[in-house]
This record gives C-alpha cells, sequence and structure tokens, in this order.
C-alpha cells in the first residue's frame, strides 16, 4: 500500500507549543510543501506561519492554510484559505510595499469556459484580516498587476492564434472588468 504523508508546522512561543496545522494528505512520493514565516496581518505582535501544501494529482491541489495570533499574542489559530489548483506557493508582496498575500488566480474560470489546457483565470489576491482571508482583487491599487497580465494574454494570443477561444476570451474580459474597462 502507500504511504500517506501530511506536512506538520509547529509553532513555539517561548518555548511553548502555540499551535500546529496540519498540511494535505499526501499519497505516495515525497511530500511537497511550503513553510514560510510571513508578516501578513500587522495587526498582532507575530508573523504568521504560512503552509501550504500539495495533495498531488493531475490539476489539483494546493491546500493553504495559515496559524494567526490574536491582537495580544496570547492564542494561536488556524485560517484556511481553501484548496486551488497547482502546486505549493509562498505568500508573496505583489505591490512591493511588505504587504504579504496570497496571490493566484480565479479557479472558477478554470474548466468554465473551455478545458483546462484553454482555460485563462484572472488573478486572484487574498490578504489575511485578522481571522479571515479578505479577497482583495478589486482594490484599484492592484490594477497594474491586472494590466500587466491583459498585456501578457495579449501577446501570447497575438502568437499563437488559439483554435479554441473561449476560454480565453472569458479570462480576457474578467481581466479587463478588473481594470475598469468592461
Amino acid at each position: 500500500g502507500s504511504n500517506v504523508l501530511q506536512p506538520v508546522a509547529v509553532v513555539r512561543v517561548n518555548g511553548n507549543e502555540a499551535g500546529r496545522i496540519v498540511g494535505a494528505e499526501k499519497f505516495g512520493g515525497s511530500p511537497a510543501a511550503v513553510v514560510q514565516i510571513a508578516e501578513m496581518d500587522p495587526a498582532n505582535p507575530y508573523p504568521e506561519v504560512l503552509l501550504s501544501s500539495f495533495t498531488g494529482g493531475t490539476h489539483c491541489c494546493n491546500q493553504i492554510q495559515v496559524l494567526t495570533s490574536d491582537r495580544s499574542g496570547q492564542t494561536w489559530r488556524e485560517v484556511k484559505l481553501g484548496l486551488f489548483d497547482g502546486g505549493p506557493s509562498p505568500a508573496q508582496d505583489p505591490l512591493g510595499n511588505g504587504q504579504l498575500m496570497i496571490v493566484g488566480v480565479d479557479n472558477r474560470f478554470l474548466y468554465r469556459f473551455d478545458s483546462y489546457a484553454s482555460s485563462w483565470a484572472p488573478a486572484r489576491i487574498w490578504q489575511l484580516q485578522g481571522d479571515a482571508f479578505v479577497d482583495v482583487t478589486h482594490r484599484p491599487e492592484f490594477k497594474p498587476l491586472h494590466r500587466r497580465k491583459l498585456q501578457r494574454m495579449a501577446e501570447w494570443f497575438q502568437q499563437k492564434s488559439p483554435s479554441s477561444q473561449n476560454g480565453f476570451l472569458a479570462g480576457y474580459v474578467a481581466n479587463k472588468a478588473l481594470v475598469g474597462e468592461l
């Protein structure tokens, strides 16, 4: 039989266990996970511990979860973002201002308008606020990020001229909406 592997991140404060998070189950093979100490919510005294782990399989799944303290730093809790397409990924600083967030793609576009290979999804950005991830994709400060993606999409389309276009066009229109050009 196969061995089930699960990554675990344990947080200790002053030598005492403050909390732990258990990543996605992976059957066989080597575990694939990213553990990151990241300042994702500056409203509390400690940085967060992110665990992004891969279940294995085609087009699935990256499980993202964070261990974060409350404002007092006394109580730690797990906040799950969910399962997403792709492998493990760290938090990113999309604006270059030191604020780390989860930057991915909007999985609702995958398979919806075309096959997976022909699907294009706009970016989706989540910010940790207290004990929840908030979708901040539509905020004006992210328009340059969406504009860059539009440019890459247009260049790809001109080079490839794909025969199947529904998945591309759905993602392109969604990106245009994100920059206020619907």
